[in-house]
């Protein structure tokens, strides 16, 4: 929810009240997660082809996030069964 949240803080237009990018301000050259908060956004608002344009590695993360949270999820039944 906390995610979610964030993603609609942002103004995905111009990454306004984003997460800095330590290694662009250091290196003044983009990394691979460069765009990430702004493509969430963007997939928070229903927007899958600017997401996409804008970062496509938002789908792999997201589908990690899915994953862990199944994975936790299971594991918390298991342990309120015994």
């Amino acid at each position: 929810m906390g995610l979610i949240g964030y993603g609609f803080a942002i103004d995905p237009s111009n990454g306004l009240h984003g997460i800095p990018c330590i290694w662009k301000l250091i290196f003044h050259h983009e990394c691979l997660g460069c765009g990430l908060s702004r493509a969430g956004a963007y997939l928070v608002r229903g927007n899958i082809e600017q997401a996409m344009t804008t970062n496509w590695l938002i789908f792999p993360v997201v589908l990690l996030i899915m994953f862990e949270l199944m994975i936790s999820l299971i594991y918390k039944l298991k342990l309120s069964v015994r």
